[in-house]
């Protein structure tokens, strides 16, 4: 059902969506990730090769906190680069957005929804659809060559900047392996479901493998 995703009943107004977006809990949108996460396990482990869905879990964790540290109300940027939601979905990702952005149409195995207010803003199905995103760069990333973990740290640059290859390699420190960083965090020290969360350069953060929990 192409609605299954929908946080707020349709027809809710964009300011409403936003204002409750923002009043969430970290705890909240934590919950709403994993839900998320685990209708669509079969297909994230088939792409990016997680061996539980726990792993799977920490990684969208690590994103999210990487990208609006669980804000789920946060809009940033304009045309390509406008973003919104815990993800920081990305206008791109949907459908009917811009003729002039690529097509995302790799991902047939979940709903792309198209780009209007009521999808947009709805944190139930920007979570969805960032989730579908970065699959998209995913495939993006094995057509290019790479491998295992690789395969999870090119597909975030993809994310973050439309592209997995000419990669800048003080990007894929600042963005995929600090993901990854926060991510570890969340598996190896029991967050994965209570209240606690981290932050981009918190000092708590073991950065030593960022990787090493993949």
């Amino acid at each position: 059902d192409p609605d299954s995703d929908r946080y707020f009943p349709a027809g809710t107004s964009v300011a409403t969506m936003m204002s409750a977006a923002s009043a969430m809990s970290q705890q909240q949108v934590k919950l709403l990730i994993e839900q998320e996460v685990s209708d669509h396990w079969s297909l994230i482990q088939s792409k990016l090769g997680f061996t539980t869905k726990e792993k799977a879990y920490a990684f969208f964790l690590g994103q999210a906190t990487r990208e609006s540290t669980f804000n789920a109300g946060l809009e940033t940027g304009g045309g390509s680069a406008h973003s919104y939601g815990p993800l920081q979905t990305a206008e791109t990702a949907y459908a009917n957005a811009n003729a002039g952005y690529m097509p995302e149409t790799d991902v047939p195995e979940m709903y792309q929804y198209n780009f209007t207010p009521q999808n947009f803003y709805d944190v139930g199905i920007s979570i969805h659809m960032g989730i579908r995103h970065l699959i998209h760069f995913a495939n993006l990333a094995r057509a290019a060559g790479y491998t295992g973990v690789n395969v999870a740290r090119y597909a975030l640059i993809g994310y973050n900047t439309g592209w997995v290859t000419n990669v800048d390699p003080n990007l894929l420190t600042s963005y995929s392996d600090e993901i990854g960083s926060l991510a570890g965090w969340y598996l190896n020290n029991g967050h994965l479901y209570d209240t606690a969360w981290t932050w981009t350069g918190d000092s708590r953060v073991n950065r030593s493998s960022p990787w090493g929990w993949y």
